[in-house]
């Protein structure tokens, strides 16, 4: 719920997942920009793929074979319902 609560609050529509020497980083194409935070970075490539099969968010890929991740209406709703709106 963390990355789709950050995700909702960025406006963004879109996150680059960038592999680096110390891990994973998660960028935010459009919106206000910046990184998501995530507590338990050994998990996040599997939360990610969770996420996308419960259809919470899409997948495509850049030029460069990266994947992006789409925010998907059902998500938002998720996060709108968890926080009583």
């Amino acid at each position: 719920m963390s990355v789709l609560g950050q995700f909702y609050d960025s406006g963004a529509s879109k996150l680059l997942e960038g592999k680096m020497m110390s891990g994973v980083i998660l960028l935010f194409i459009d919106g206000k920009n910046g990184t998501v935070e995530f507590p338990e970075p050994r998990f996040i490539e599997d939360d990610l793929d969770t996420l996308l099969s419960l259809g919470l968010l899409g997948l495509t890929h850049n030029g460069k074979g990266e994947r992006v991740f789409k925010f998907t209406r059902a998500a938002a709703v998720l996060v709108e319902q968890s926080r009583g709106a």
